[in-house]
């Protein structure tokens, strides 16, 4: 048996950047007007979150290693899908405030559905547009969030 070192090295270090998040997060004070979950509650939440996964990834790494015969990596390939994957989250990011941020997060689910191989007309464009709608409810009307409007359409 042969142990995952690409795995366990990740994991470790998500749980050395969770440390470092979780200290910083401690950081953020909390304001008299604060509620009970206050300002650092969900930096604390996703850094704990990311110690978790990295020490899921720690053990899958131990549990489950690699079979004698089997080839060190895939390559390159895995690494550029995720860039690939990246790209497209930094396009959603430059775009968002131009567009508004319920078209750019229908382009997001879009561009990510088409990447993922999604080649249906119907899915990549019934499903962003659907989806994008849904998170503006969500937002705007259950959560009270309002989300801001695009630079091309005028809004603020």
């Amino acid at each position: 048996m042969k142990l995952q070192r690409g795995e366990l090295a990740l994991g470790l270090g998500a749980v050395v950047l969770a440390a470092g998040y979780l200290r910083l997060a401690d950081g953020i004070g909390e304001s008299l007007l604060s509620d009970t979950v206050g300002a650092a509650g969900l930096p604390r939440a996703v850094g704990w979150a990311l110690a978790a996964v990295g020490l899921l990834l720690c053990v899958r790494s131990v549990v489950r290693a690699a079979p004698q015969g089997e080839a060190a990596g895939a390559g390159w390939r895995p690494h550029l899908r995720a860039l690939g994957l990246l790209a497209i989250l930094f396009g959603y990011v430059l775009l968002a405030p131009w567009l508004g941020y319920a078209a750019a997060t229908g382009l997001l689910l879009a561009a990510g559905a088409a990447y993922a191989g999604v080649r249906s007309a119907r899915e990549l464009v019934l499903v962003p547009v659907i989806a994008a709608f849904v998170f503006w409810l969500l937002f705007v009307h259950a959560f009270g969030i309002p989300m801001p409007g695009s630079l091309l359409l005028g809004g603020p």
